[in-house]
């Protein structure tokens, strides 16, 4: 069967060529929407009640564009993101932590900023970049919360000095 008579030829050929390319991306997506992960995921999201669904898909975002910085700061900082498969997006909430849980996470935080100095010295470069990257990654609010607690860290030290400062300057005049 030859169009070549009617006159049509290259209109013709370049309507099928045109139809093929349709056709192929047409083949691509549908490709990529059957992926079986994609229908988990979307299968699970329905699944989530609505009021959740902004803060699980921000988790996911954050997530996303930490393990892109991680991989490509993973050269020079010799840390890498790996998924975490026992990660949990839901917090347990039963109660106000009882205070043996508080006093656990005050003892846990003095010994940790006592060995704070020991474990980073060594390290301090490869620690240093880390962190820079790790802050670039980090929420406006979720920064400003860091900013805070060490300004707060830096405060209680100072006053720490000046009670010892008080208290050498005290037994300096009892030693007269």
């Amino acid at each position: 069967m030859s169009h070549e008579g009617n006159g049509q030829g290259e209109p013709r050929t370049h309507q099928l060529s045109a139809l093929r390319g349709l056709l192929s991306a047409a083949v691509d997506l549908a490709g990529e929407i059957a992926d079986p992960l994609l229908d988990r995921l979307v299968a699970v999201f329905r699944k989530l009640p609505e009021e959740d669904r902004e803060v699980i898909v921000g988790i996911l975002e954050r997530e996303a564009e930490s393990r892109q910085v991680g991989d490509a700061t993973a050269g020079a900082t010799g840390l890498m993101l790996r998924p975490n498969p026992g990660a949990r997006l839901y917090v347990r909430v039963i109660a106000p932590e009882p205070v043996t849980e508080q006093d656990k996470i005050i003892v846990a935080s003095a010994r940790a900023i006592r060995m704070l100095h020991k474990v980073i010295e060594p390290i301090h470069d490869r620690w240093r970049m880390a962190m820079l990257e790790t802050f670039r990654g980090l929420e406006p609010e979720e920064r400003a919360a860091v900013v805070r607690f060490n300004r707060d860290m830096l405060a209680m030290v100072e006053e720490v000095e000046r009670e010892l400062d008080l208290a050498r300057a005290g037994e300096g005049e009892s030693a007269r």
